[in-house]
């Protein structure tokens, strides 16, 4: 399934608007790195585009997450059919699709979003997943620059 900039943006909208629903969504085999971390929670940070993603399980667990369609021109996302269906989605707009961000530590140094490992979760069902994409051209350290504060 390809999900695409304008569905994505639909999708970002509703992730919004549910973010401070508390019902928790579940990530069947965790995240990468965090297999036993299977319960997060999705929250809308003060900057467009940028998301909380909070672990119910850990409280020093969590992930800043972009929306891959709002930063990066021309980025499209093939979910793999395995994925789509672990995550009841039908269409394209029932997944919003996020990239995990790593924040530079360095004045001078951009911060990264991993494009090879996107985040899609379907909102409606309340179940998310990290997708492991092998597409050229997106790299898991693309350079995104930020300004925080």
């Amino acid at each position: 399934m390809n999900a695409s900039a304008r569905s994505a943006a639909v999708t970002i909208r509703e992730a919004e608007s549910s973010a401070s629903s508390v019902a928790p969504i579940t990530f069947d085999r965790g995240i990468y790195g965090f297999p036993e971390a299977r319960s997060w929670v999705l929250a809308a940070t003060s900057r467009e585009g940028l998301y909380w993603l909070q672990s119910t399980e850990n409280e020093a667990l969590g992930f800043v997450l972009a929306d891959p369609f709002r930063f990066f021109r021309g980025y499209t996302v093939e979910i793999p059919d395995i994925d789509t269906a672990h995550l009841q989605a039908s269409t394209p707009e029932d997944l919003a699709v996020f990239v995990t961000v790593t924040l530079s530590d360095a004045p001078g140094r951009a911060s990264t979003a991993n494009l090879q490992g996107p985040i899609a979760i379907n909102l409606g069902k309340r179940v998310g997943r990290q997708v492991i994409l092998n597409q050229p051209g997106f790299s898991v350290r693309e350079p995104l620059e930020l300004t925080l504060g």
